[in-house]
């Protein structure tokens, strides 16, 4: 193998390494306490020791019937509305979830200064178009949500 292609081999691993460590920092805390969140949250929904907009055993018989059909039988909020309801249990859950989806976005946030660094112009596009991806659904998508 020569010089050059054991230098540029060298260079790939130190910015994985780099870029892994960026994540790392970032998602350690925030997955951590994030997670928690989902389950203390969850199980606040499950035991009913907090209100829920929409209980549990309520939920069954709207599987399979679609989004449409489940907002209006239950007058459910639609886009960010549902943060106005924090006070019950299934939306806290769903603010935990979305909590947890803003880890990785912010994990995602983080390596693009590393990767213009780096000047990796391949991995930053791929990187932006994700971010791209998580700022579209979060806004409810083309169709909405």
């Amino acid at each position: 193998m020569n010089t050059e292609h054991r230098e540029h081999r060298e260079q790939g691993r130190d910015a994985s390494a780099e870029i892994n460590r960026v994540f790392e920092r970032v998602e350690l805390h925030g997955v951590r306490w994030t997670l928690a969140l989902v389950l203390v949250s969850f199980f606040l929904y499950i035991s009913g020791w907090i209100e829920a907009f929409i209980p549990p055993d309520r939920l069954v018989g709207f599987i399979g019937g679609g989004l449409d059909v489940f907002v209006r039988e239950h007058n459910a909020p639609t886009g960010w509305q549902w943060l106005t309801m924090l006070g019950y249990s299934d939306m806290l859950s769903l603010g935990a979830l979305v909590l947890m989806v803003g880890v990785i976005f912010t994990a995602y946030l983080m390596v693009v200064p590393v990767l213009v660094r780096r000047r990796d112009m391949l991995y930053l596009a791929l990187v932006c178009a994700q971010l791209a991806l998580f700022i579209v659904a979060g806004l409810g998508g083309p169709g909405g949500h």
